[in-house]
């Protein structure tokens, strides 16, 4: 079973490679970059996988801004890390989706907080700086 899920896997992943041959691939940042220049050209995806634990009550949002030069694709995402059967408490990580969608720049900002405790500083908080092109 294990041999064609990985099989699947691959064949599903060559298919996606095919069919975006003509695009730009997508960007991922993660904390580490935080505070650098990104570029990006109208359409291209940009991928922002940032570590997380739900279980404290702490996640990850992003600042509004008004101007935007990207659209977000769809809700954020949790990945688990791998752990025993059982174990509760496990960290993974928030994955954020993004298009390019227009010509310009902006700033995006993530904080990591307790959606519940107002007027508290984040525990952390990190910030990217997106430029768009034309293709």
């Amino acid at each position: 079973m294990k041999i064609f899920l990985s099989f699947l896997t691959v064949l599903t992943f060559t298919q996606l490679l095919v069919g975006c041959a003509t695009s730009q691939p997508a960007k991922t940042l993660t904390s580490l970059d935080s505070g650098q220049k990104v570029l990006l050209t109208v359409g291209q995806n940009l991928v922002v996988q940032l570590r997380s634990n739900p279980t404290t009550g702490y996640d990850w949002n992003e600042r509004s801004v008004t101007e935007s030069v990207l659209e977000k694709v769809g809700e954020p995402i949790f990945t688990q890390d791998s752990a025993p059967t059982g174990m509760v408490g496990v960290g993974g990580t928030e994955i954020w989706r993004f298009n390019a969608t227009k010509v310009g720049q902006q700033s995006l900002i993530f904080d990591y907080a307790r959606s519940w405790e107002t007027n508290v500083t984040p525990a952390q908080s990190v910030s990217f700086y997106v430029w768009v092109e034309s293709k």
